[in-house]
């Protein structure tokens, strides 16, 4: 069974595992029957069905509901108002790509419906754990009050992706500091940086949505509950602030491994210069006395070999001696 219901009377007592006919005549009655909240995870084709028999969406609420958005959106269409949501899935973190996990929510004048096929959502399991405990202060209060849950609970999921790659980034940069650069820290910094920018791509529709909530008339949700969303607004901006944060982060250390890759790179040319110089004027003396003319001095010598490799031996200390005292190398 992929659809829960959950409804609580105006006597508080809690109801479950409702059938499509108790739901109709739940949400027909309006808000004097009391709040129902069904949740649709992973549904078939058949309970898909109840989008548009029991709920009565318009076919584009259904299509976005059964499609999968890329961005966050919020939607008034008078009866209901409409909201996809995007989860990150802890699972991907750190990984190529972090994944999404897509929450469609509709609230009505008495009742909630979420929609979700992407996996297990912690806003929804936390819920439905609350509910179970004390039932009236989950559906009691309407289902205004239950849709601002079920929003602050799915943004208040990002804060533990935060902590990770926090922990990540300032990893990888005392890495940085306090040791030579390596190829895996820089794959890893790459990593980093690219779950940070899909995060970003996620958080910062978010923000503007919510702000849209905050700032535009959506009647079903009341001046009591809007008060709530501004707490909302305010996680938002601390996660997209962190995001920024780490973006800057990631982007110095980028310049420091370029910084110490160059550093390297200037170190081996100029070893490799020295060498250069080093062999050079020997390889002067030699080709010098290696030709077949008269006249070059000490070469009808007995010792003429020990005399002339002792000269470049000399001449090589020498220039040894100056790029040290120059500090070269």
């Amino acid at each position: 069974m992929t659809v829960h219901s959950y409804y609580l009377d105006n006597e508080r007592r809690l109801a479950t595992g409702l059938d499509p006919e108790r739901m109709a005549e739940v949400i027909t009655k309006g808000p004097s029957a009391g709040t129902l909240w069904v949740d649709l995870d992973n549904p078939t084709a058949e309970e898909i069905d109840l989008l548009d028999e029991v709920f009565a969406l318009h076919p584009l609420t259904i299509e976005d509901c059964t499609n999968v958005s890329k961005f966050p959106k919020v939607e008034d269409f008078g009866r209901y108002l409409f909201m996809v949501l995007l989860a990150p899935n802890p699972a991907t973190l750190l990984n190529d790509e972090l994944a999404a996990v897509e929450l469609d929510i509709c609230m009505g004048a008495n009742w909630v419906m979420t929609y979700h096929t992407g996996g297990e959502l912690g806003c929804i399991t936390r819920a439905v754990g609350a509910l179970r405990r004390n039932s009236a202060n989950v559906l009691g209060k309407g289902p205004a009050f239950l849709f601002h849950r079920l929003v602050d609970g799915l943004v208040d999921d990002y804060f533990p992706l935060l902590d990770v790659l926090d922990r990540e980034t300032e990893e990888v940069e005392t890495h940085f500091i306090n040791s030579r650069p390596s190829r895996e820290s820089f794959t890893k910094m790459l990593a980093l940086k690219r779950n940070v920018l899909h995060l970003r791509r996620i958080v910062l529709p978010h923000r503007e949505m919510i702000g849209r909530v905050l700032h535009e008339d959506y009647p079903l949700l009341g001046e009591s509950v809007l008060i709530y969303f501004r707490d909302v607004a305010d996680h938002l901006a601390r996660i997209a602030d962190q995001i920024e944060l780490f973006r800057e982060t990631i982007y110095e250390a980028a310049q420091m491994y370029n910084s110490a890759l160059m550093q390297r790179t200037n170190e081996t040319m100029r070893i490799f210069t020295v060498l250069t110089v080093l062999v050079m004027f020997p390889t002067a003396v030699s080709s010098v006395y290696s030709m077949n003319v008269k006249g070059i001095p000490f070469a009808e010598h007995p010792q003429a070999f020990a005399l002339v490799t002792g000269f470049m031996v000399l001449m090589m200390i020498g220039m040894i001696w100056y790029f040290r005292r120059k500090k070269w190398f």
